[in-house]
């Protein structure tokens, strides 16, 4: 009946799903950082809440490390905070809770699973995952092992009949978001950024054992970025626009043209071609993805560097030029990207011409460290590889 919502400023608030936001009431006690996970025990009498910290990804939120890190442990019935920890550094980015509401489990950016004692939340033990951020967790159906997302679109399997760490098919949207098993734990539902993947794993009676449901994973493997998708994200921006009396049609404009997804299309794209290679298929898609995306819209810079990085990746190097001068006549003198300027210099360079290479690279590094500027993680790797390409003889 009632609906959480955690706050970019640390504050918890609490509405009847059914009222909307006339009932909303925010909590008295608030955390000190951005709240990034909440999640019920599953007899509904406890909630847990998590926060950290976080960097802009391109267009989305990728949690990152952080000092103000917390968990925090609440009474579902009166609202208030039963325990605190801060024995955590990384962002916390998801919460279980034990079958027997005993344990608590957290993952964090630092690529870290944790279980805490309830309700006192005492520390009990860590292990690491990953040495990219862990984004998610949840329990195998029969609490014997833990389903893991992590930030770079892989999804683990630990523990189980085998006690073994088992890597699933790798996202290519990167970025798992969240990986469940439906309850009669034959099928494992995960997302990422512009796509669902489902896992047909057997009949419970299977035991869970990895190397079968590996097997059969691999078998199935199968892509919902279906028209049926598109339109449910097409709907609830609909809801928002009459809620908030914005114009539909504008916000359609945004969210989907032709039936196609512009932004995340490039979103997927980038991600590809950030750290992809010549050879990789996914290279290869993301440039047909972000030319799509420049026929949509053309007028929009980011979209015309995604492209050129993905036809640098692939060794076009005339045509990641033509695609690189075209974000530069689109990105407005306001608004300068540091992202166009370090792939720009890794496409110089790539062609020879070190010196206008070596120009591109101090213009993003400026833009990087001026006021106002987001930080992106993405422009710190394209940086870094700019810098070691013109550092070499």
């Amino acid at each position: 009946r009632s609906l959480y919502l955690g706050a970019a400023d640390g504050r918890l608030v609490r509405m009847n799903a059914a009222e909307g936001w006339a009932s909303a009431r925010t909590l008295p006690q608030r955390h000190g950082s951005p709240i990034s996970a909440i999640r019920f025990s599953p007899d509904g009498a406890f909630f847990a809440t998590g926060s950290g910290e976080g960097r802009i990804l391109q267009d989305v939120m990728i949690p990152q490390g952080g000092d103000d890190a917390s968990i925090r442990l609440w009474d579902a019935r009166t609202d208030t905070p039963l325990a605190v920890s801060t024995a955590r550094r990384g962002r916390i980015t998801d919460l279980c809770f034990a079958h027997d509401v005993r344990t608590l489990y957290s993952t964090d950016m630092d690529g870290s699973l944790a279980a805490w004692r309830l309700p006192d939340l005492t520390p009990v033990w860590e292990r690491s995952v990953s040495e990219n951020g862990v984004t998610s967790v949840s329990l195998m159906p029969d609490g014997r092992g833990f389903v893991i997302g992590e930030s770079q679109g892989a999804i683990h399997l630990l523990g189980g009949v085998s006690n073994a760490d088992v890597v699933l098919p790798r996202s290519a949207a990167g970025v798992c978001f969240f990986a469940r098993f439906t309850p009669d734990g034959r099928t494992l539902i995960a997302g990422a950024l512009d796509e669902l993947m489902r896992f047909e794993t057997g009949p419970p009676s299977c035991g869970l054992a990895e190397r079968e449901l590996r097997r059969r994973a691999r078998a199935v493997f199968n892509r919902l970025t279906t028209d049926a998708l598109v339109e449910e994200r097409l709907e609830q921006a609909r809801r928002l626009c009459d809620q908030w009396g914005e114009d539909r049609a504008a916000v359609e404009a945004m969210v989907i043209t032709d039936g196609e997804m512009p932004t995340l299309m490039v979103n997927t794209a980038f991600l590809a071609a950030l750290d992809g290679k010549a050879d990789d298929p996914a290279v290869e898609r993301a440039v047909r993805q972000a030319r799509r995306a420049t026929e949509i819209l053309p007028t929009y810079s980011y979209y015309w560097d995604t492209l050129a990085l993905a036809l640098h990746r692939r060794g076009r190097a005339d045509e990641a030029l033509a695609a690189s001068d075209q974000a530069g006549a689109a990105d407005s003198a306001a608004n300068p990207s540091a992202t166009h300027q370090f792939v720009r210099a890794l496409i110089l360079a790539a062609r020879g011409d070190r010196e206008a290479a070596g120009l591109c690279l101090e213009r993003g590094k400026a833009l990087m460290s001026s006021p106002g500027n987001a930080t992106f993680e993405s422009n710190s790797v394209l940086r870094a590889e700019a810098q070691r390409i013109l550092a070499a003889p």
